[in-house]
């Protein structure tokens, strides 16, 4: 299957190489979750995998605000991302529906994930009301961190609505409170505890974007403060350094086109579709006793997944992702013209 994707001018392949590392390394994670292992080095290596997640944020408020020095108003801004959002996961919605009726099918239960019943979960689960931002359970194990990226461009958008010098006043406050404000497990503060890594992504770009001027440095000082206070886990942080670290060195000597960056296009949809298809469906696999104990067919099992969730990620870029990108554009078009 051939699947156009964006060609190699004027992109940052170390971003687009990040993605994709990020995406599989969660994906890992998730694979290997219900095996019960030895102690192996690749136990250790999987087992990190959720690590994928903190580089996601730095990537995301970097590339936010690389988006919003290309739009026209906040308005066209805010669309485009909730395009870029909503259809991919809803898309995913359907693939874990689709894949929790064929368990049903072929085993006569669902074992994988407990599925909304009453409306008001079913409206939640489809505007991602969900957990941490409420109390309403996930059907899909990932699905936490879109409430972050959802109220990311929000902030963003809002911060957006003022004039050019007043741009950064937002993203210093909310950023300096989050400093403030203890680890929320769920409710409408949740935002805070992952804010200070989106806004480290954000400080950067705007400091290897503008150079070394006040405001950036002070929100890259406090989204590093905040970090550490939030997440001191040595793990967490080696993740966000080797992120920033890469970013700031393709700043100075930009990563050729490689088979591996040409990939991170896909990363949303393999970070959206490998629970469905890899860890619901055929998460069998991993209970057959030779795969458990010998690690060769580990190894094996979870690079063969991987193969099939790229497979399935390139379909749905093409046919979802791909798409609700211009249906935002051409909407926010539209818009502009009202």
């Amino acid at each position: 299957m051939s699947v156009p994707l964006p060609g190699a001018k004027n992109r940052n392949h170390t971003i687009d190489l990040l993605r994709f590392v990020s995406a599989a390394y969660v994906a890992l994670f998730h694979f290997n979750a219900p095996m019960q292992f030895t102690t192996s080095w690749y136990a250790d290596f999987c087992n990190r995998g959720k690590l994928g997640v903190p580089v996601f944020f730095i990537i995301s408020g970097y590339c936010i605000r690389l988006a919003h020095k290309h739009i026209k108003t906040p308005r066209e801004f805010i669309i485009r991302r909730l395009f870029r959002i909503f259809p991919p996961y809803w898309f995913s919605v359907c693939m874990v529906l689709l894949c929790i009726l064929i368990l049903k099918i072929t085993t006569g239960y669902n074992s994988v994930a407990t599925l909304p019943k009453k409306p008001d979960e079913i409206l939640s689960t489809i505007f991602l009301y969900t957990y941490p931002l409420s109390n309403i359970k996930l059907i899909n194990l990932v699905y936490w961190t879109l409430p972050y990226e959802l109220f990311f461009y929000i902030i963003i958008f809002l911060a957006i609505i003022p004039k050019a010098k007043w741009k950064i006043v937002l993203p210093l406050v909310l950023t300096a409170t989050a400093i403030a404000v203890p680890l929320q497990q769920t409710g409408i503060l949740f935002f805070f505890n992952e804010l200070p890594t989106f806004m480290l992504g954000y400080a950067l770009c705007i400091l290897i974007d503008e150079g070394l001027q006040w405001p950036g440095i002070l929100l890259f000082v406090l989204s590093a403060a905040g970090i550490g206070i939030k997440h001191p886990e040595i793990g967490y942080l080696m993740a966000v350094a080797i992120a920033v670290g890469a970013i700031f060195i393709d700043s100075r000597k930009p990563l050729g086109n490689n088979i591996l960056s040409r990939l991170g296009d896909v990363s949303y949809s393999i970070y959206l579709l490998h629970v469905p298809v890899c860890v619901y469906l055929l998460g069998f696999l991993y209970k057959i006793k030779a795969v458990q104990h010998y690690l060769i067919l580990n190894i094996l099992v979870d690079t063969f997944l991987m193969v099939v969730v790229i497979f399935v990620s390139m379909f749905a870029y093409k046919y979802v992702e791909a798409p609700s990108i211009e249906w935002g554009k051409k909407f926010a078009r539209r818009s502009a013209k009202i």
